[in-house]
């Protein structure tokens, strides 16, 4: 089983910042493990607010643009 979840991650300095990250979740017979993509799936964030502010914004562009999808080809002979 797998789902989304925001990850708090802190800097050196201390400082935190937030990434989407997929979580994998497996019960073996010790228990739970938990597994997570070293990287966040959307880019890092300051807070969950600026997270789920800039997720939404590429959700309403996916709808917007969902049947004019660019073509990396195409792009790369235009202006490549």
């Amino acid at each position: 089983m797998w789902n989304n979840r925001i990850i708090r991650h802190k800097n050196k300095d201390g400082t935190t910042y937030v990434g989407l990250h997929e979580v994998f979740y497996d019960w073996d017979d010790e228990g739970k493990n938990l597994s997570w993509t070293e990287d966040s799936m959307v880019g890092y964030f300051e807070d969950e607010k600026e997270l789920y502010e800039s997720v939404s914004i590429m959700l309403m562009d996916i709808k917007r643009f969902y049947d004019d999808i660019l073509d990396e080809e195409e792009l790369m002979e235009k202006y490549g």
